[in-house]
């Protein structure tokens, strides 16, 4: 019930989140969703570790690919990625990295992002977390933690739970997609001041 964020390496940080899904209690009733548990650390997996851990065989590409993908909070597309890796090694196609990030996909080290313009994203972040999808340049960006939590804790259980009743359907998980624009007022988190 308890999820923590999940960064460099795919290791547990020692920052306990709110978890997103819906527990119940044994009628099935949708319970409170928040849990603040103690922080533990947990060491941080190599690459090599990571993929071994999920079943995935360990190569230079794939190294490449997802460490590229891990370092970064852009949310790339695959021809963003095929451009910032091949910068280190330009034997690298585009097809390596699409088939790459399949097989991470798959093997659960990263999310794809739907968006509206038809281009997929990338995110190695893959602990529950909400976005925001900027419709005039097209980039996604992270919801700061603690509002992304404030949001999904204020979903109303009633909806859920009607939701599901009316769907025929367990809903066991939330993933929160944001549109919007870049206000001119607001800079990108990283502009220079």
């Amino acid at each position: 019930m308890m999820a923590t964020r999940r960064r460099s390496g795919g290791g547990d940080s020692v920052e306990p989140v709110t978890s997103w899904w819906f527990p119940r209690d044994a009628a099935g009733i949708i319970g409170q969703a928040t849990v603040t548990v103690a922080p533990r650390r947990c060491p941080v997996l190599s690459t090599r570790e990571l993929f071994a851990k999920h079943n995935l065989r360990c190569t230079r590409q794939r190294t490449l690919v997802y460490e590229a993908l891990r370092e970064t909070d852009r949310h790339p597309t695959a021809e963003e990625l095929h451009r910032l890796v091949s910068r280190g090694d330009e034997r690298l196609s585009l097809a390596t990295v699409y088939n790459t990030l399949e097989a991470l996909e798959a093997a659960g080290l990263l999310r794809r992002l739907a968006t509206e313009d038809g281009k997929a994203r990338f995110d190695a972040d893959t602990h529950p977390h909400a976005h925001v999808h900027l419709a005039d340049t097209g980039e996604i960006v992270d919801v700061p933690h603690e509002l992304g939590d404030a949001l999904l804790e204020r979903l109303p259980r009633d909806v859920i739970g009607r939701l599901e009743q009316s769907l025929g359907v367990r809903i066991e998980s939330v993933s929160l997609l944001l549109g919007g624009r870049r206000s001119s007022a607001a800079a990108p988190p990283d502009a220079p001041a």
